[in-house]
């Protein structure tokens, strides 16, 4: 809806906000004399309105020294709407998030963390992150910071004993040169049935590799540092495909 045809002209000599000289003359647009609903102006035009006269806290209680009532109300409107944060969207089901982390275990020692790369992008409630941090991100917004601490069972499970296997070494997902230089200790993912697993080697052969099948954090609390970077709807491709596409999520 735009402004009315009514225009109340008001001297503006009274608003003084600081840095600015008094305006020695000029009209204000107003409401029209028989009143108007100040939410009927359009926000952007408030905008411009309260940038040309740099109103701040100080120039909102000058606007009381207006005569006229209806302007008085609208320049509070208008200043109130151009101070009003822009609401940030919240993370729910369907949303894709952009976020860094830092994760460190029970004694503090630093394991992982992204803020070196590109933020970790994924789908909320599409199981691409640990249950226990999807539920510590539910409703949050870009912009916030938090800290998650997650215990075995939130995490990769409590370790369990006999978890030992041995597999061919061409089931390992490494390249080549990876493949002649495997070492006992190193976490290596491995191709499964329920897709790649990441396990740790505990004795290497000529053909075959022995493994602990317990995930590499099994049996440890973990910290989650988080700044959520940014929040957006999901494409109805990655709702289909169940994950987010992009740097930083799935590369088709």
């Amino acid at each position: 809806m735009g402004m009315s045809a009514s225009i109340c002209a008001v001297p503006v000599f009274c608003i003084k906000p600081p840095g600015m000289h008094a305006v020695r003359s000029g009209v204000l647009p107003g409401a029209p004399v028989d009143g108007a609903d100040a939410a009927s102006i359009p926000r952007r035009r408030g905008a411009f309105i309260c940038r040309r006269l740099s109103l701040s806290t100080r120039g909102r209680n000058r606007c009381r020294m207006l005569p006229c009532p209806q302007t008085r109300k609208i320049i509070e409107f208008l200043v109130s709407e151009y101070d009003r944060p822009e609401r940030e969207m919240s993370i729910t089901a369907n949303s894709v998030v952009s976020f860094h982390y830092r994760l460190c275990d029970e004694t503090g020692a630093e394991l992982e963390s992204s803020l070196d790369a590109e933020p970790l992008l994924y789908l909320h409630g599409h199981k691409g992150v640990l249950p226990g941090l999807e539920k510590a991100l539910e409703g949050r917004a870009a912009g916030e910071s938090l800290s998650v601490i997650l215990a075995p069972e939130e995490a990769y499970g409590v370790r369990q004993e006999g978890r030992e296997q041995r597999i061919p070494i061409k089931h390992l997902n490494v390249d080549a040169k990876t493949q002649r230089n495997l070492k006992k200790g190193m976490a290596v993912p491995v191709q499964t049935e329920q897709g790649n697993r990441t396990m740790v080697i505990i004795k290497v052969g000529k053909f075959n590799v022995d493994v602990d099948t317990n995930h590499p954090l099994a049996g440890k609390t973990l910290t989650f540092a988080i700044d959520i970077v940014a929040v957006r709807d999901a494409t109805a491709e990655e709702q289909a495909h169940g994950h987010a596409h992009g740097v930083g999520g799935h590369q088709h």
